[in-house]
C-alpha cells in the first residue's frame, strides 16, 4: 500500500497497482474495490469514497445524496477530500471545487487562486493558502470553522468539531470544540503531518519520537502520537 484513508466506518488502501483496496461497513457501496489501475490517491469519507486518477479526474462512489459522489471530469484535479456528506476538488488553478450537502455552506467553492490543499470536514471545509494561512467555512458550533493567520501553515485537516494545521515549526495547532481534547496542541517539534477526527487528533513523528499517549482503547497505530493527551 502507498496510502490510506479511514472514513467513518470504513477503510481504504491505496495500492502500488494504482487499484484501491477497501474494507469495512458497505451499506452504500463505500468500501467497494476501486479496480481501475489509474489510482494515485484516495479519500474515504462518511459514507462515500473518492479516487484521485492519473486523468486529473475524480472517481467517487457509496452514498450519493446531495450529490457528493458526483464525479469530477474536468481533467484538471490534483487532490481530493472526501467528508461526511461532501467532496472537495483541489485544481491545478488552485481553486477549489467542492459539492454534496450544504446545510452550512460546506460546499462552496474556492476561488482565490492560491488554494495548495483542501480538507473537508463533517460540517466544515478548511482550505490551505499559498501564504501559510488557512481558510475555513461551512459549520462553526466550537470555533472549528475559523480561520488561521499566522502565516506557517503547511498542512491542515479538518476534523469533527475541530481544526488543526500543521506548522513549520513542527508543532500542531488546533482549534474548536475542546471537551474531549481533540484540540489539544502538539508543541514537541516533531510532527510531519496531522489528522483531526470526530474527538480526536492524530500526528505523525520524526523517527524517535513517535511516543503513545492515549488508553489502550483508542490508540492510533504505531508511529502516530495523540494530541488528546499529549504532553
Amino acid at each position: 500500500a502507498s496510502g490510506v484513508s479511514a472514513g467513518h466506518h470504513h477503510t481504504c488502501a491505496l495500492l502500488s497497482t494504482g487499484n484501491v483496496d477497501c474494507y469495512g461497513l458497505n451499506n452504500f457501496c463505500q468500501a467497494e474495490d476501486y479496480m481501475g489501475g489509474n489510482a494515485i490517491a484516495v479519500s474515504a469519507g462518511g459514507y462515500h469514497t473518492c479516487v484521485l486518477l492519473s486523468t486529473g479526474n475524480v472517481h467517487c462512489y457509496g452514498n450519493g445524496e446531495s450529490g457528493r459522489t458526483m464525479d469530477y471530469i474536468g481533467g484538471n484535479a490534483i487532490a481530493v477530500s472526501a467528508g461526511a456528506s461532501h467532496t472537495c476538488v483541489l485544481l491545478s488553478t488552485h481553486n477549489v471545487d467542492c459539492y454534496g450537502n450544504n446545510w452550512n455552506g460546506q460546499d462552496a467553492d474556492y476561488a482565490g487562486g492560491n488554494a495548495v490543499a483542501v480538507s473537508a470536514g463533517p460540517i466544515d471545509t478548511c482550505v490551505l493558502l499559498n501564504t501559510g494561512n488557512v481558510d475555513c467555512y461551512g459549520g462553526n458550533s466550537y470555533g472549528e470553522g475559523n480561520d488561521y493567520a499566522d502565516g506557517n501553515a503547511i498542512a491542515v485537516s479538518a476534523g469533527g468539531f475541530n481544526t488543526c494545521a500543521l506548522l513549520n515549526t513542527g508543532n500542531v495547532h488546533c482549534w474548536g470544540d475542546t471537551v474531549f481534547g481533540g484540540a489539544v496542541e502538539y508543541l514537541g517539534g516533531h510532527a510531519i503531518g496531522v489528522h483531526a477526527g470526530e474527538t480526536t487528533t492524530c500526528s505523525p513523528l520524526h523517527p524517535g519520537h513517535g511516543h503513545l499517549y492515549d488508553t489502550p482503547a483508542t490508540r492510533p497505530a504505531p508511529g502516530f502520537q495523540s494530541l488528546r493527551s499529549a504532553e
